[in-house]
């Protein structure tokens, strides 16, 4: 369960910067 979670928190966090980054990420950095 614990190598599933590692597994998907990386990928949810890859979607959450790739929509950020669609959202005018440039701005906020």
């Amino acid at each position: 369960m614990k190598e599933v979670k590692a597994f998907i928190k990386p990928k949810r966090v890859e979607t959450v910067v790739g929509s950020l980054k669609e959202k005018g990420f440039d701005s906020v950095t």
